[in-house]
């Protein structure tokens, strides 16, 4: 499974009916435009439910062109024309191998589920959209319960992010892949928790920027998690922040390798990851130093060949040290993490 993946709950794509007030319609537009968002990003996978479609047009709330146009119309939405609506969730529904699959479960069969706080009962009992909810969130739950899979949140509607506890008595589960292979014998008694959120912020507010660093498998998965590690220590301080008007910085071709030939752990990549954004931040300047090509405080600086980039070295721990190139317009070049203490090498 890729490192950063999220399903969209079928619920955020159902039209609202025809009684809905304008803000009802509002928010439905805004949620497909977060939608769009997260399908705009290279670096998430996006599934839906296997049962979406199915789920939509049994609840009659499947969203066809011409709905989306009477919607539009009778609340006097002239921002968003039917057809950009549209081409998003066909996008969206087009994922619908589905989260059963992209988990190594062909079918889920739940005969209860409770959560906790309560985002059930806005779907009438034995509606579509309430099986495939209960289906979807039991399997979210079992998946980071038994199979150590934490950066895969639930898109809902008007959620706030959030853990959910999830209590459920699951009747079957088909594998067709490893991750569920080690599953407790059926009916299994599911007491675990879920990763929930509504729109594109609280989707980074969900992830875990180390796990990210640690199991990037490329460049863009490394600059994404120190990206992430930014946004979460911006939000401490503020109730909104822009994931657009984030600071601009580089990896380098050989960064990601270095942190892999460390074989680091966890707690390794937490410190390595919180080096970086305090970097990116100028923060704790009492760890960084110019890079010399040695200890001694009299050899000479390290600078770039080619545009005269500075080198500097940031402490990580005793061991470990952040090199990074910091250009003339004040762009941070990440290059490599050096070990041990005395190694003072500088990828270029």
């Amino acid at each position: 499974m890729d490192s950063v993946s999220t399903t969209i709950g079928t619920s955020v794509l159902a039209i609202p009916k025809q009684s809905e007030t304008p803000e009802g319609a509002f928010d439905y537009v805004k949620r497909v435009v977060e939608c769009k968002k997260i399908l705009d990003e290279p670096w998430i996978s996006v599934f839906v439910s296997s049962g979406a479609v199915e789920a939509l047009w049994c609840d009659d709330v499947y969203p066809l062109r011409r709905q989306l146009q009477d919607m539009l119309n009778s609340h006097r939405i002239i921002d968003f024309d039917a057809q950009t609506l549209f081409v998003v969730i066909d996008k969206v529904l087009s994922k619908m191998d589905g989260c059963h699959l992209c988990f190594g479960a062909s079918e889920v069969n739940v005969r209860e589920c409770i959560t906790e706080p309560d985002i059930l009962t806005v779907f009438d009992e034995g509606s579509a959209l309430r099986s495939d909810l209960e289906q979807c969130i039991t399997l979210h739950g079992i998946v980071r319960r038994y199979c150590g899979i934490e950066n895969h949140p639930l898109m809902l509607v008007n959620t706030e992010s959030a853990k959910v506890r999830v209590k459920s008595v699951l009747r079957k589960v088909v594998c067709e892949g490893q991750e569920l292979f080690h599953l407790p014998r059926l009916p299994l008694q599911l007491d675990g928790d879920a990763s929930i959120y509504h729109d594109f912020e609280g989707l980074l507010e969900c992830l875990d920027p180390t796990v990210m660093l640690c199991e990037a498998d490329c460049d863009l998965i490394v600059k994404v998690a120190i990206k992430v590690g930014v946004f979460k220590k911006r939000l401490l301080d503020s109730d909104r922040v822009e994931w657009e008007s984030l600071p601009q910085f580089q990896v380098g071709a050989g960064f990601r390798k270095s942190v892999v030939d460390l074989n680091p752990t966890a707690t390794v990549c937490g410190k390595i990851l919180r080096a970086a954004v305090a970097a990116i931040e100028r923060e704790e300047l009492s760890k960084v130093h110019v890079l010399r090509r040695s200890a001694s405080g009299s050899d000479v600086a390290v600078q770039r060949s080619g545009d005269n980039a500075k080198a500097w070295r940031r402490d990580v721990d005793l061991n470990l040290h952040l090199h990074y190139w910091q250009r003339s317009d004040s762009m941070i070049e990440f290059a490599n993490v050096a070990y041990p203490h005395d190694n003072y090498s500088i990828l270029e």
